[in-house]
Parts: structure tokens; sequence; C-alpha cells
């Protein structure tokens, strides 16, 4: 027996702590296969135990070809990327965290292959009580963020799992996540229908879940009509279920919730339903089980997983367990088997569960209602429906002896392991490239310059030469609703939207976009156009704003960060001092808190974080020292000089131009890192908008120089920071 690492013991805030005290921002496990033989293999030393004791254990692991940080856990993908929703719950200990999203990856693997659809299995998983952001007090904006750093991950790991909604991604807030996450990714499905997506898959899963009820019924010879019905879960496919059953003419349905919320939600609905007399609602605690024990025809799981156990298979009482949950058996090997010992009819719930994946699965090829190559799943014509897979199934278990878990379980697994008929193994591959970037390689990905450079070229129509497009300015003509003019205006330029239209391309620089007004330059991008006589003006304006609200976006994160890591170091310090730890003793899990402490005379610590995730970092220069190109190891992206706000400053022409508490040009370092000086590029109103986010008081007239660090998420900010320099320069 394997012996199990401390770190699975771990609570997922120390578990956080331990991986910054060791200077871990992200972290991967990969499958490597060679002659002789596989290892799971850990991104860093410190992880390796864990992935050892996974592999060896094998309850869980089978073959996971590869798990990333911020939870993805891909299982096979021979039939196509990874698919399965992102699942945002609770975990006690990282054990906890870690052997779920391996059993959900595993599921959806079943799943996918015994519906004959091309996708491989895999799942995501957020740990909620791991900060702000995903519980239900917190605000939009906070599950906004998490929800777009989410999709941002997705797009990370170039396609090799595509997510989806799932339990806590769901609910009065689905419509919102998935449009956050679709924001930052392609590689996600269930997008809203005024996306052009398939929208929320749960009244299908019901769907398919009745029909597996309607196979164990008829297979022991009963009615559905009037029988009595125990649901699990009264969430978004439980109440779908419960309205389902009351139009099959059930005498009594039973449901349990442990969301109080969400009970009073589905009381008001079914009330409004025919027979809705029929449906009692209770209220249970966290783990209370009851509703499985209850005397009726049929139990129906429609929460969360692991709840058929050697302690609760014993108690129940009905003949037929057939549910929406993933994962319902606590132990493959033993509760199948009890399951048949106690005379109880089981549908496997990968067999029936399946019309969520099947319904968003092929978003891409569009849509028409009745949609043949999903109804057929719920039919009775095709050998692979529901019904008549759950009826050869449940006919074998009988014939043979076996479970009906082996025998559903035999047929997924020979099917995930056939080829997608054209693009193979891919996902194996583009997991295997992910994890050989080089360190280099990784910081290009990141650095916004070469994404400048990376940008289609286009040809300035005033310089006449050859330049990037994202520092040049597209100009279209668009036609006045109210006077019926055309006018020349500039297309997606900061926060404006992007219209359709054949344009042409300026360089962005402000001497040139004000030619276009002087010299009528208008009439060679498009004759007869109107053109505003403070076109330049207006750029720079909507450039500007795009800086603040990108700046903001940041600082918003950071802020929660802060916050977040702040209330767990006190809730350390304060168990520390109940069981008696001397205040200098700490773990390594507070003493790597206690690095977020506030500095002593600093008022507002969450600006400037010390760890890897922080966008922005304080530097302390003197007699106008180089700016590093590293901090802390850190890439930078560029520097910034964030003044007090002064007044705007008339200038000679009338016009009003942008404050600055510095002279001279933008600075940079040896290695060409740019320094912007917000107080040339910026008005006040916007240097006092990027202190407001920051969290600096009115009063405060101390000059910031700031490091914008290098991510995924700060590319935009630094692009957006260069193409405004060189427009004034």
């Amino acid at each position: 027996m394997t012996n199990k690492p401390d770190i699975l013991l771990l609570t997922l805030d120390a578990f956080l702590a331990l991986l910054r005290a060791h200077g871990i921002t992200t972290f991967h496990f990969v499958l490597e296969t060679s002659t002789a033989g596989a290892r799971f293999v850990a991104s860093h030393p410190l992880l390796q135990p864990l992935a050892d004791y996974f592999f060896h254990e094998a309850t869980d692991f089978e073959g996971h070809e590869g798990v990333f940080a911020q939870g993805a856990f891909v299982h096979r993908t021979c039939r196509g990327p990874a698919a399965g929703g992102v699942r945002n719950w609770s975990y006690d200990t990282v054990e906890a965290w870690f052997r779920d999203g391996l059993r959900l990856g595993k599921g959806m693997t079943h799943k996918n292959a015994l519906a004959e659809i091309w996708w491989g299995g895999g799942k995501g998983v957020m740990a909620r009580n791991t900060g702000c952001g995903l519980r239900h007090e917190d605000t939009a904006e906070e599950r906004q963020t998490v929800y777009e750093e989410y999709g941002a991950f997705m797009s990370a790991l170039n396609g090799c799992y595509v997510t989806a909604e799932d339990v806590g991604t769901s609910g009065k807030y689905t419509l919102r996540d998935m449009k956050a996450l679709f924001s930052q990714t392609r590689f996600t499905t269930c997008i809203p229908t005024d996306l052009g997506g398939s929208g929320n898959p749960s009244v299908p899963t019901a769907r398919g879940v009745i029909r597996g009820i309607e196979a164990a019924f008829d297979h022991l010879g009963k009615q559905l009509a009037g029988s009595t019905v125990a649901v699990q879960g009264v969430g978004h496919v439980g109440l779908p279920l419960i309205e389902f059953l009351l139009s099959k003419n059930v005498q009594q349905i039973i449901a349990a919730d442990v969301d109080t919320p969400r009970l009073k939600t589905a009381a008001t609905y079914i009330q409004q339903l025919p027979r809705g007399d029929r449906v009692k609602l209770q209220h249970v605690k966290r783990g209370d089980l009851s509703i499985l024990f209850t005397e009726c025809d049929v139990v129906c799981p429609c929460a969360t997983g692991g709840i058929l156990s050697i302690d609760t298979i014993p108690k129940i009482r009905a003949p037929i367990v057939c549910g929406a949950a993933n994962n319902q058996l606590a132990s493959l090997d033993t509760d199948a088997k009890l399951l048949k010992k106690h005379g109880i009819c089981y549908v496997p719930d990968f067999l029936v569960n399946r019309m969520g994946i099947v319904q968003c699965a092929d978003e891409a090829a569009g849509y028409v209602s009745p949609d043949p190559n999903i109804e057929k799943h719920l039919g009775n014509e095709w050998s692979n429906a529901i019904y008549n897979l759950a009826r050869s199934v449940l006919c074998e278990a009988d014939a043979t002896g076996k479970t009906s878990q082996e025998i559903a379980l035999k047929v997924a697994e020979e099917r995930s392991y056939q080829l997608h008929p054209i693009w193979g193994h891919r996902s194996k591959d583009i997991i295997y490239g992910l994890e050989a970037l080089t360190e280099a390689e990784r910081e290009f990905r990141v650095d916004p310059y070469a994404s400048i450079l990376e940008s289609p070229l286009r040809l300035c129509l005033y310089t006449r030469r050859m330049q990037p497009s994202a520092l040049m300015i597209r100009f279209i003509r668009a036609q006045d609703a109210s006077t019926g003019r055309i006018w020349l205006v500039s297309d997606g330029v900061g926060t404006a939207p992007k219209r359709s239209g054949l344009g042409k391309w300026i360089t962005a620089r402000r001497p040139i976009i004000r030619r276009l007004v002087r010299e009528r330059f208008s009439e060679r991008l498009a004759a007869g156009a109107y053109i505003r006589p403070d076109i330049d003006e207006h750029i720079a304006c909507l450039m500007r704003d795009d800086i603040v609200a990108k700046f903001t976006r940041l600082c918003r994160s950071t802020v929660l960060w802060w916050m977040r890591e702040h209330s767990r170091a006190k809730k350390i310090r304060a168990a520390s001092s109940q069981d008696g730890s001397p205040a200098g003793e700490a773990t390594g899990a507070s003493a790597s808190l206690d690095n977020v402490q506030p500095t002593p005379g600093e008022p507002h610590p969450r600006l400037f974080l010390p760890q890897a995730h922080a966008p922005f970092a304080r530097l302390h220069l003197e007699n106008n020292a180089t700016p590093p190109w590293r901090i802390d190891g850190r890439l930078a992206a560029c520097y910034m000089t964030l003044p007090p706000v002064l007044e705007n400053v008339a200038a000679e022409d009338g016009t009003i131009s942008p404050s600055s508490s510095f002279a001279g040009n933008v600075q940079t370092s040896s290695q060409h890192l740019p320094h912007h000086d917000l107080g040339r590029l910026l008005e006040s109103r916007q240097l006092h908008g990027l202190r407001t986010a920051l969290g600096l008081r009115r009063h405060d007239q101390r000059t910031f120089t700031l490091a914008l660090m290098a991510t995924d998420r700060t590319q935009p900010l630094a692009m957006a920071l260069w193409k405004l320099q060189q427009y004034e320069s």
C-alpha cells in the first residue's frame, strides 16, 4: 500500500501558501510513456509525491494524460479534445480536490464514448473556498473576473480541453459565467444562445434521465405512471426532471436540497405546474442523505457524486436508482456489486446523463429544430439510444450475473480508445507541446511587443509603409442614420466597437491623423465623406479611456487577491495564538502568508503584492536608475510613472493638454523596456481614476513608479500603452 504524502492532507489554503513559499506559480502533471513503462510526472519535485501516490494507488487515476493548475483534469483524448464542464465546488483538502477532478474527468471519457460523440474526457474543477469571486455572497464583477481568468486559462491550454457549464457554474449565474468564459476563449461550449451557442444543457439532460428511468421500469415490468419518486437535488437538472416526471403522471415526488434559496425558487416554479401539488420539498443539511432512504419506486440522485456507498446502499428501499449526478458510486469495485446484491436495479449515470454534452457537442454545426442528431438519443429506433442501451445493459446484467456498471463501463472503455477519424490523437500532442515549451518560449508568449510584431502587416495609405496593424488605425465609411451623411470614422479604437466594411489603414500617430483634416486626406480614403475636425483628439480620448478601463480591471483582480490573502493570514495567526504556537515559529503555510502583510507605514499595501500573479509591482528608483528587466524573477512588460493629480493646463492654441509632473521624453531601459509617463499620456480625470482604482487617497501626493508584469492578462494594457505612446510621439 502506497503511503499517503502529507501534501494531500493540507487544506487548499495551506497548499497555496506552500506553493508560494517555493516560488511555484503554475504547475502541471503529464503522463509520460516509454518502452520502460509509464510514469505520472509532476512539473516540480515538490509535487512528485502527489503524482506517485495517485499513479500507484490507481483508484481514481487511470492513465490521465494531463492535469493543469487552476483545475483542468484531462483523462483520455483518443476520440478528440477532452470535454466536460467546469465545476465550482468547495473542497476540504488537496486530496479531495485532486481526486474529484480525476474521477470527474474519467467519467466524462466514459459518458462521451458511450454516447458515440467525438470528444475525449476531461473536467474543470474550481475550488470555491480558495478565494473571492466564487461564493454566493461575492459580487457579479468579482465572479466575472474569475471566469474570465479561467477562460484565459482555457486558451493557454491550446484546445486539449474544452470546458462547459457544470455544478456551481449554473443556476442564476449560468448566462454571465459562460459569457465571461467565452469572452476569453473559443474552447468552451454551452455558449449563451444570444451569442450563437446552444445555451443551458440541463433540460436535455433531464430528458435523458427520464428515458433511463423508463427503461428501468420496463425492465422490471413496472409502470412509471402512479409511482413514487425521490429526487436528490432540485437544481438545474433536478427541477426540470420533476416537471417531466409530473408529465408522466407519477403519483408523488419527494425532493430534497441543501440550498434554501434554490428550494424557494423550485417551490415557486412547481406551484405553477399541472399536478404540482404532488411534489413535497424538503430542506436538509449538507451531508444529510436521508432522501436516498425514502420508501419509493425510484431514487434519482441529481446532486453530487459518491453518495452510493457501503454505508448508504443497505438503507435504500427503492428497487431502482437512476439519476443525473456524476460518479454516483463511491467505489467502482464494491458498490455496484453491493447494489446488485441488494436487488437494486442501477442504471449507470454516464449512460443516462449524456444529453447535456450531446446538445453542445456540435454547436459549430448550427441548429435545426427538432435536431435529428439529438433526438435519436431520446428515441427508440437507434440501438445506442439511451432507452435501448439501458435495456440492453440491464438484460445482459441479469443474464450474466455481472453488474450494469461493469457492462456499461466495458462498452465505454472499448469505444474510448477509438481514434478521431480526422485528427487522431491530436490532443495528446498538444499536451506534450505545452510541457515542452522552454522558459524563453513561455516568456515570448506573454511578451506584448512580440504580439504587436505578430499582428498582420498593413500598408499605411499616408506613409506607404508596411507596419504591424496593432500600431495602426483602421478608417471606414459609416452612415449617420439620422441625417444620411457618410462619415469617415475610426474603427475599433479603444473601447469603440468594431464595424464591418472595407477599411483603410493609417499609422497611429497624431500628426498624421491631423493631416487627414488639414490636407483633406479623407478624399483618398473615402471620396465625399465627412470627417470630424477634432478626429485626432477624439481618437486619443478613446485610447486613454481604454487604458483606464484595462488598468482598473487589473487593479480589481489585485485588490481581490490581497483581500483574500490578508483574511487568510489573519485566520492562521488567530488559530496559532489559540493553540499556543509562538508567533515567530510559523509553519510553511503561515510563514508564506505573512509575506503579504502590510508594510509598516504603507497606507494601501494592497497595491503592491509580493506574489507572482500581481499585475503591478512598485519600484524604488534613485538617481534615474535603469529599471530592471526582471523583478523577483518575473518578466516585466513595461514601467509606468504615476504622478499626483494636477490640473489640466491650457495650451497656447486653447486646447486642454494632459498634466505631467515630469520633464523629458519617455525613458527606456538598456533592454529597451518602455517607461511610460502617465502624466503626459493621460488627463487629470483619468489619472485620478487610476489612483482611485489603486486605492490611493486623494490627498496622497506621492509619485509612484510601477512595473507592469508580463502575463496573459496584462498584455492588452501593455499594448494599449505602447500604441498611445506612439500616437503622442
